[in-house]
């Protein structure tokens, strides 16, 4: 059975293993998916466009347990002039512990849990200005905060995010894609990592794709060649021609 595949580079021949092609074409196959993916909103507890008000939640958020049956634990949703005390400890969903999408002048305070299962601590995106998070988050998601990324709502940029009250495991991953840098307590140890070029790249790509495209459907099924499987790209484009590609990969 054919476990790799020879590549002709600079007049030399390299093996890679069919097994790390299987890996990578998988990747970029599922990122294509999340390309046509809208934002499933099955959240815990969710505020849409509360204004001028103070809650306190008395945790009926999701339990350790139960959190990963949510996207996000506790979602903020255009929402203004408002501030919310969560007791206890917010568990992450499998996207975030705290989403916020757009709205302005608001302040959170909260304690946040998450492990590998959870993305991030907190997103803040579309727009979102002046936003306030104060409190500790504890655990080791793959990202501790995310500024900025792409919106159905809005693809605004997102402007004066304070976290100086924030305590984050040492360390923390803060990813800047369409944000204005937040401000941090001073000597934070966070890695701040910008993506000025990518963030613009990928915008631009994705309002491409949602302009002009309206469905994507990937297939899987079998070669004539054991070690091989056939892939097939559908793509219906939203001014009426279908377009087909299709490749080999290893299964």
């Amino acid at each position: 059975m054919v476990n790799c595949i020879w590549i002709l580079f600079n007049h030399n021949t390299y093996p890679v293993d069919l097994g790390i092609v299987d890996k990578y074409l998988a990747m970029f196959w599922n990122w294509l998916k999340k390309l046509f993916q809208e934002d499933t909103d099955h959240n815990a507890v969710v505020f849409i466009g509360s204004t001028g008000e103070e809650i306190i939640l008395d945790l009926r958020l999701p339990s350790q347990e139960k959190a990963t049956d949510f996207d996000d634990s506790l979602k903020l949703s255009n929402c203004h002039q408002f501030n919310v005390i969560a007791k206890g400890i917010v568990y992450g969903g499998t996207e975030d512990c705290l989403d916020i999408n757009r709205g302005e002048d608001l302040v959170v305070t909260v304690s946040l849990w998450a492990d590998r299962k959870t993305c991030r601590f907190i997103t803040i995106k579309g727009g979102a200005t002046n936003i306030v998070v104060r409190g500790e988050c504890i655990g080791n998601p793959k990202v501790a905060v995310e500024l900025g990324m792409w919106s159905d709502q809005s693809q605004e940029k997102v402007r004066d995010v304070d976290l100086t009250n924030l305590i984050l495991p040492a360390g923390s991953i803060i990813h800047i894609w369409n944000s204005e840098l937040p401000k941090l307590a001073p000597g934070a140890n966070v890695v701040v990592k910008q993506h000025p070029i990518l963030t613009y790249l990928y915008f631009t790509f994705k309002r491409l794709i949602r302009k002009h495209i309206s469905s994507l459907q990937l297939a899987a099924g079998a070669s004539e060649h054991d070690s091989c499987g056939i892939v097939s790209l559908k793509i219906r484009f939203k001014s009426g021609p279908i377009s087909f590609l299709t490749g080999i990969a290893p299964k």
